[in-house]
């Protein structure tokens, strides 16, 4: 199985997307297709390209080159279960059989409500709700959303798994990692999951829990391959496993403050990828706690003893 990862993304290439009406100032993506319209509008990608020449040197002896993708683009319609299965001929193209055999070789990719315009960063404090324009920006990638769930859905040759996470969890990550310093996040904000992950739990093959795949690693890992006629490479793939389940470990441990050893924290983002809980919401009581800086002390110090070593 070769892992392509993200193909698209926000700042580099998504499948669809068009401009909002009434939000014109809303800054949007180049797309491979217009959403509107079904046309498409851009033959090229250079992160897929990377993502597929990385892919490539898995093979024994490969070194990094260019490849063609054209032929990707080739007659190509709106059909994001096509490209994939096109994405995964090219990948697999010239595969020695004593390596893969042709009928065995897979690609995994991860598939985001972003890739079609979606807007899933979420709420970060009581005053920055999402506006009318992401609402209708949302609506807008929710038909081109539902539209790739059913390509798959169609496609003999795609299985589809949906990993799922805590919502307040998923929403404080992306905080964590990609806000600027000084933003802040309030954990007791209400969070339901969005239209998109709803959508998608009754419309993929197998779902799964993040957090019970980080305790059950080799059990998630076994029921998703599965999916594909493929089963684990014994304990190397297990290993590989338990490795990135000890980062998540650590990230979600409690010398990492969050929303999962706070409910009612309020953070800041600090330099450094680093955050601080700096105040409580209101209790239902209406009172609010002021944060422990005994605790926080220590797990700087820690963090710092860490950075050290």
């Amino acid at each position: 199985m070769f892992n392509v990862g993200e193909p698209f993304g926000p700042g580099d290439m998504l499948w669809s997307s068009s401009e909002v009406p009434g939000c014109t100032s809303k800054a949007f993506s180049d797309a491979i297709f217009d959403a509107k319209s079904g046309t498409l509008t851009h033959t090229e990608n250079p992160k897929l390209q990377r993502a597929i020449e990385t892919a490539r040197m898995k093979l024994p002896g490969k070194k990094l080159t260019a490849i063609d993708t054209r032929p990707l683009y080739h007659n190509l319609q709106d059909d994001l279960a096509d490209f994939f299965v096109r994405v995964r001929d090219l990948v697999c193209k010239g595969v020695p059989e004593d390596v893969c055999p042709a009928s065995h070789c897979t690609i995994s990719v991860k598939m985001f409500p972003s890739y079609v315009f979606g807007d899933t960063k979420g709420q970060q404090t009581k005053d920055d709700a999402p506006g009318p324009c992401i609402e209708a920006q949302n609506a807008q990638a929710m038909t081109a959303w539902k539209a790739a769930l059913a390509s798959f859905d169609k496609s003999p040759k795609i299985a589809t798994l949906q990993l799922r996470r805590n919502e307040v969890d998923r929403q404080f990550s992306f905080f964590h990692r990609f806000t600027g310093v000084g933003t802040q996040f309030d954990c007791s904000i209400p969070r339901p999951p969005f239209a998109f992950a709803t959508w998608a739990k009754s419309h993929t093959d197998l779902q799964l829990q993040s957090e019970d795949c980080w305790a059950e690693p080799d059990t998630c890992l076994s029921k998703a391959l599965r999916l594909v006629g493929l089963k684990p490479l014994g304990d190397d793939a297990a290993k590989d496993l338990t490795k990135s389940n000890e980062k998540n470990k650590f990230s979600l441990s409690a010398h990492s403050k969050s929303c999962a050893t706070d409910a009612l924290g309020i953070f800041k983002k600090l330099p450094h990828a680093d955050v601080q809980m700096i105040a409580h919401a209101p209790q239902p009581d209406g009172t609010a706690a002021a944060p422990d800086e005994s605790q926080e002390g220590e797990v700087m110090r820690r963090v710092a003893e860490l950075l050290i070593m």
